[in-house]
């Protein structure tokens, strides 16, 4: 709605500009969608670091900060505040988004519920036009501490979310909400205890489609454990995967993180730390996840971890970039970064971001991550 100041010169059209305008303040108590704007030129923002970043093509993509929602339409050189009202005021840090297409995302803030002794307000902002306009749904758990991980969608409609519950010594409590309608409704379809396992620190989910889907699981009071869970019923019923144990190591803990698929190929990031050290291992599965094999690294450990298809994926450990462009444990270091760089998003074998953890810069490769040019990004 665009608001004009207007000067009349009679009472007659004093009292037409006022019908006007409680018209158009009660036809916005509606149900209609938040609008963040479509005015011109906007003065910049000062920019801050992004926590979050996802660019669908070489122009369009998306972005979060502690504070703010943004979208680029020229590969990162310029960031639109498209957030809605107040919508990042209280548990922005603690966001988590799917964006899914240059138009479509969904973003989710948890916020403790005013007055109570715990539970959380979790509310999942949606949009389909960029980010023009938003709606949102919020669910109210009274058992919740946090979210487990980010919303996973397979199209426009279904989705699945993992909220965090309490936690024990090597257990810890969940609830699994599923959508059918974009996340206008959501319910409980799953829970630890319950149908998932109540061991383990636990992320994801990943669904392949709206049958399929695998969380995972780090078990810090097990040694020799690789688990994760699968579900064949949409999230329903749950039933424990568990992976073989690394070639040759013995007592040694596995963090297990959930799964990406390209078609029938299954890539699984796991962390693996022993009294030898600490290392990367990736599981792959050729099989849709039938069977996994193993292969690792010893070289270095990190959770910055992105991977773009079957043979193309990059690992970032304290600034230093390794590629691995065959699969298996060939990984390559090809770069050095600043130690503060952070969150990857590639959408090929060659071109990617990196956001930095404490300066208001992108940094851009279009050589698979061999040479960086850095952006100085502007917000508006």
């Amino acid at each position: 709605m665009k608001y004009k100041h207007l000067l009349s010169r009679s009472s007659a059209a004093v009292f037409m500009l006022l019908f006007f305008v409680g018209a158009c303040l009660l036809s916005a108590c509606g149900q209609e969608p938040i609008g963040t704007g479509d005015g011109g030129p906007l003065p910049a923002k000062i920019a801050e670091p992004l926590t979050q970043v996802r660019l669908v093509d070489a122009n369009s993509g998306w972005a979060l900060t502690k504070h703010a929602i943004l979208h680029t339409l020229n590969g990162g050189q310029q960031w639109s505040d498209v957030t809605p009202p107040s919508a990042m005021a209280s548990g922005g840090d603690k966001a988590e988004s799917t964006f899914q297409t240059a138009q479509r995302a969904w973003v989710v803030v948890p916020a403790s519920i005013s007055g109570s002794s715990g539970g959380l307000h979790i509310v999942v902002w949606h949009t389909t036009d960029a980010g023009k306009n938003w709606t949102s749904v919020t669910i109210n758990d009274s058992d919740a501490v946090g979210l487990a991980d980010r919303p996973n969608f397979v199209d426009d409609k279904h989705g699945w979310l993992l909220v965090n519950l309490s936690a024990g010594a090597g257990s810890q409590g969940v609830h699994l909400y599923h959508t059918n309608d974009a996340g206008q409704t959501w319910k409980i379809i799953a829970q630890a205890p319950g149908s998932l396992s109540l061991s383990g620190q636990k992320a994801g989910p990943t669904f392949e489609n709206t049958q399929q889907g695998w969380i995972s699981h780090s078990v810090g009071a097990l040694t020799d454990s690789v688990l994760v869970e699968r579900s064949n019923d949409g999230g329903v019923t749950w039933a424990d995967n568990n992976l073989p144990p690394l070639a040759g190591v013995t007592d040694a803990f596995y963090e297990t993180t959930p799964p990406v698929f390209i078609g029938w190929t299954g890539l699984m990031p796991v962390h693996v730390s022993s009294s030898a050290g600490q290392w990367l291992a990736m599981y792959s599965s050729g099989n849709d996840g039938g069977r996994w094999y193993a292969s690792y690294t010893k070289d270095f450990d990190t959770h910055d971890i992105y991977i773009a298809d079957e043979t193309h994926y990059w690992a970032l450990d304290k600034g230093a970039l390794y590629a691995n462009t065959t699969g298996a444990s060939n990984w390559s270091k090809i770069a050095t970064l600043a130690s503060t760089a952070d969150k990857m998003s590639f959408i090929n074998a060659n071109q990617g971001w990196i956001t930095d953890t404490a300066n208001a810069v992108l940094y851009h490769t279009t050589d698979g991550g061999h040479t960086w040019t850095t952006i100085h990004y502007t917000i508006v």
